[in-house]
């Protein structure tokens, strides 16, 4: 398998290419604007002429013609590459629109020229009833990736999204910052005591990407079952004493929501649970929601649809990590 990697120097880049090292999979061809971690991560795997090949784009991924060239031959394209940070869009709004729309259809584009056969494009929670600028461009993007099959699948390109929440101790989240604060004898600063997210662990996040790229058939917005946490009670597995912590009662700058929404309003009559097979590890339960529009194949999507009335949301969510196991997602 010859698989490609956008944003392959991030947090879940550098994850999928190690675990994709370690199965034996590639070659890898990444992308990532930054030559010092071009050169970086591919010594790691053997310099010139390695198992993974990282591409400086300085443009990253808004020149479609240069993405062609670089993934034409991969038959496998696992695009990651996102701008995510809500306080940050404050002032990055137009590179963030850059990136996470623009870029993402100079990816789909350059897929189908390039004749990829499976692109899985990673989205957020946050795309769901957005009420940031980040989940406002990767609602777009979901609806970008899906509607491209209209294109790419007669070409036999086939984009699929995998839809997923706050990935635990990934570059930039909450976690590493609360584990920096309590090293240095701070006070943990809590934004809102009822504040709650859905949480995945970078393992489970490559697990269910392996999974999605193997069961895929293309329009799909595939969804982990996963537990909730809440954000106070992850602190708390942080520092062991609730007089460490300090409430801030406000949410931060740009949007944030109390509680995240994993499938929206509209979507219930469209989608399905069903076990994706394949992957890293055994099979996944996961939820599937399918596309409103689907112009490019009548090939039947498995699963049996969702009951009325279903939500997926962090606050009322069946599935939540005791206190033994939240310790155990913070200690990594």
């Amino acid at each position: 398998m010859r698989i490609g990697i956008t944003g392959i120097s991030g947090s879940l880049g550098t994850a999928l290419t190690a675990r994709l090292v370690e199965a034996g999979i590639g070659p890898i061809i990444g992308i990532t604007r930054d030559e010092f971690k071009a050169e970086t991560i591919g010594n790691r795997y053997g310099g010139v002429g390695g198992q993974v090949r990282c591409m400086v784009v300085s443009e990253g991924i808004n020149n479609t013609s240069k993405l062609t060239e670089v993934f034409r031959g991969c038959d496998t394209l696992i695009h990651c590459a996102a701008l995510k940070r809500i306080s940050g869009s404050v002032y990055a709004a137009e590179e963030m629109m850059q990136t996470n729309v623009v870029g993402t259809m100079s990816v789909l584009h350059a897929a189908t020229a390039a004749g990829i056969g499976k692109v899985l494009v990673i989205s957020s929670d946050k795309a769901v009833e957005p009420c940031n600028l980040y989940g406002a461009t990767k609602m777009v993007a979901e609806g970008l990736a899906v509607q491209q099959n209209s294109f790419s699948y007669p070409r036999g390109c086939r984009i699929a999204v995998a839809r997923y929440g706050n990935v635990a101790g990934s570059r930039g989240s909450v976690i590493p910052l609360w584990k920096e604060q309590f090293a240095r004898g701070e006070m943990l600063a809590v934004t809102h005591m009822e504040m709650v997210r859905f949480m995945i662990t970078m393992n489970q996040a490559v697990e269910f990407i392996m999974a999605c790229l193997f069961s895929m058939r293309g329009g799909e917005i595939m969804l982990p079952i996963l537990p909730s946490a809440r954000m106070y009670d992850v602190a708390l597995a942080i520092c062991g004493d609730a007089s460490r912590i300090k409430m801030l009662n406000q949410l931060r700058p740009g949007g944030e929501k109390l509680s995240e929404i994993m499938v929206s309003q509209e979507e219930p009559v469209r989608t399905v649970q069903r076990t994706l097979q394949g992957g890293f590890g055994g099979p996944i339960d996961a939820y599937m929601v399918l596309p409103s529009h689907r112009s490019w194949s009548s090939e039947p999507y498995p699963g049996k649809l969702v009951p009325p009335g279903f939500t997926y949301r962090s606050d009322t969510n069946s599935l939540w990590l005791t206190a033994n196991e939240l310790k155990e997602v913070v200690q990594g």
